[in-house]
């Protein structure tokens, strides 16, 4: 894939995360007191959306390993813009339903799941760097589009809102998947004499792990990665609830979640410069190990403004972190055949924990108490690092026996 054509995809992926993926987290409060369906319906719609789309990503990666993802990127994107639309257009339970669940297919389709199998696709050698990068214009999708959302909501009202960055889904995102997934060829001599252009260059061979051995790993994967899918996705979700209920001040909150992105796409880009020195797996157990410690610093230095600056720091480094390594693990361990249907295997266990976290967060905030949510939070880093560390064992233990 030529360089310009790698970054364009990666302004589409802004796009696409900024008006499919935040969109609802902006508007949720205008939709619900205009249409008077409760937030906690709305949520409760979303989680069921994100479940019942989250079952498409077995079949999706399998789409993807045989022919491409072309076309599943460009109907993502028809299907978010229709989303869009149909949430602009909601009156109640029924059509707000039906409009998340496009939505949510919509992410399944054109965001993450199928970006990274399709690079390791296009470009096998240079995948790890390529889903770094691609994740550090995404980065900058809360930046760009949670005020770019809310003045379109002051300016015009949150229904044309959802109009125009529908339109924007599918003028900017389209137009960039049908020309950066083209399928590539060759001109040798004269313009009759056209072939196929060459695969990309393979990745150094992957020595693939016994049929047990795989098994184990795959679900220890799973359980890692819907762990913290769990954690980042609650505290996106419930920041401000879980900090005003330990005593930070509102303006303090507000401080805190803009420090978290800056620290996400700072380590975003360190990993893209420096990343290949250390083995993907390696970066996980330290990525959880670190979530965990910025967990405790939360719970127990809050309100303290110092403590949870370095909550959000770390919190911020952590999840940029994440979303790099919940895709060059797999492909670190099992290589880029069949990388799309194991992402999307492994991603029904992380929709399921991202559907479940908000109402269980908000569930033990009521009942328990936010420091009681951190620690359920610390705990679930601490699973998946154990998680983590017994794939490094399982892994190790093949490689020496080999």
């Amino acid at each position: 894939m030529p360089l310009l054509h790698f970054m364009l995809v990666g302004c589409a992926q802004l796009v696409g995360i900024g008006t499919i993926y935040f969109t609802i987290a902006v508007i949720s409060p205008a939709l619900s007191r205009d249409t008077g369906v409760s937030l906690a319906m709305v949520f409760g719609l979303l989680s069921s959306a994100m479940l019942t789309a989250g079952l498409l990503g077995p079949t999706l990666g399998r789409q993807i390993d045989r022919g491409g993802a072309r076309g599943i990127l460009i109907a993502g994107s028809v299907m978010g813009a229709l989303g869009l639309v149909g949430l602009s257009a909601a009156q109640g339970v029924a059509s707000i339903g039906l409009s998340l669940l496009a939505l949510q297919i919509g992410s399944q389709m054109a965001l993450y799941e199928t970006i990274f199998p399709a690079l390791a696709k296009v470009d096998a050698a240079g995948a790890r760097r390529r889903i770094a990068t691609v994740t550090l214009f995404g980065g900058f999708a809360s930046t760009v589009f949670w005020p770019v959302t809310g003045l379109l909501s002051d300016w015009f009202g949150w229904r044309q809102a959802l109009m125009v960055l529908a339109a924007l889904e599918l003028a900017v995102c389209i137009p960039i998947y049908v020309v950066a997934f083209a399928p590539r060829r060759q001109v040798l001599g004269t313009s009759s004499d056209i072939r196929p252009a060459e695969p990309a260059a393979a990745l150094p061979a992957v020595e693939p792990l016994p049929r047990r051995a795989a098994l184990q790993v795959g679900i220890l994967l799973a359980i890692a990665i819907a762990a913290m899918s769990f954690v980042f996705n609650a505290i996106e979700l419930t920041f401000a609830a879980l900090f005003a209920s330990l005593g930070a001040a509102p303006g303090t909150i507000i401080a805190i979640a803009a420090m978290k992105g800056p620290a996400s796409v700072i380590a975003r880009a360190a990993e893209l410069i420096a990343g290949e020195r250390v083995h993907p797996l390696t970066k996980g157990i330290a990525m959880t190990a670190g979530m965990a410690l910025s967990l405790v610093i939360g719970a127990f230095g809050a309100p303290n403004p110092i403590a949870l600056w370095v909550f959000a720091m770390l919190l911020g480094t952590t999840q940029g972190l994440f979303s790099i390594v919940r895709g060059t693990i797999p492909l670190a361990l099992f290589g880029a055949g069949g990388f799309g249907e194991l992402l999307g295997r492994i991603g029904i266990a992380r929709q399921m924990a991202i559907a479940s976290a908000p109402a269980v967060t908000a569930f033990v905030i009521d009942h328990a108490g936010a420091d009681h949510a951190l620690g359920l939070m610390a705990v679930l880093s601490l699973v998946a690092l154990v998680a983590l560390a017994a794939v490094a064992r399982i892994v190790a233990g093949v490689r020496a026996a080999a």
